[in-house]
């Protein structure tokens, strides 16, 4: 019996559940859920990206505008020399997707491992912004209402 298209959208990629069996997985997931919140609270975003980055990138503004009327946020994104993704926020501090920790401090990092961090960031943002986040309460994931302690998340990652 054939799965109506409706419902395949709204399914998890298989892929994060292999996320969870690496070292850190359960915690990156969390780390990209909390950037996923943030970027939902933004007022606007600019992902610095390497330039040899293949991202379906113009529609995702759209995409989400689509999801959640209610919310408009400009994306936009900028090629750049690094190997990492910098996401920058207005109003929220914003993250790195990137084989290191970053220097600042308040950054949320995001350790690059399988190459599917994006693709999971990016469907945490639809699941959230489906649910009504920000305006609504409890649907931003059982860890949106505790207080993100970066250090401890960094921390987590190592071990």
């Amino acid at each position: 019996m054939a799965t109506p298209s409706i419902l395949r959208k709204q399914r998890y990629d298989s892929r994060i559940a292999c996320l969870a069996v690496t070292v850190g997985g359960e915690q990156r997931l969390r780390a990209i859920r909390e950037l996923a919140r943030r970027l939902l609270r933004s007022k606007g975003v600019t992902v610095h990206h390497p330039e040899d980055w293949n991202q379906a990138t113009t529609e995702l503004s759209i995409r989400l505008s689509d999801i959640a009327p209610n919310l408009y946020i400009g994306i936009n994104f900028v090629s750049d020399t690094d190997n990492k993704i910098h996401i920058d926020l207005v109003g929220e501090i914003g993250g790195v997707f990137a084989n290191l920790p970053p220097k600042e401090p308040e950054l949320v990092w995001v350790p690059m491992e399988n190459g599917t961090e994006w693709n999971i960031f990016i469907s945490e943002v639809f699941a959230f912004a489906s649910a009504g986040y920000p305006g609504c309460s409890g649907c931003g994931g059982t860890d949106a209402e505790l207080l993100w302690n970066e250090k401890t998340s960094r921390i987590r990652m190592m071990h």
